[in-house]
């Protein structure tokens, strides 16, 4: 999936305080429970499908820059 500014010609960026901001706010937290998450599974399950579906969850984390 691709994120990119509106196609209709706005190519300005969203407001600080946006619901667009705010929603991708939220979001982050939300995959970052998930990475979490699957961080557990993969330690706890002993079903190779469960740890399977975990490390390719952890696998798509995207580092956060410093």
């Amino acid at each position: 999936m691709v994120i990119t500014t509106s196609t209709r010609g706005d190519t300005s960026l969203p407001a600080a305080d946006s619901v667009e901001v705010g929603f991708a706010h939220d979001m982050q937290v939300h995959h970052l429970q998930a990475v979490a998450m699957a961080a557990l599974a993969r330690a706890r399950s002993t079903d190779p499908a469960v740890k399977t579906l975990a490390v390719a969850i952890d696998g798509t984390r995207v580092p956060r820059s410093a």
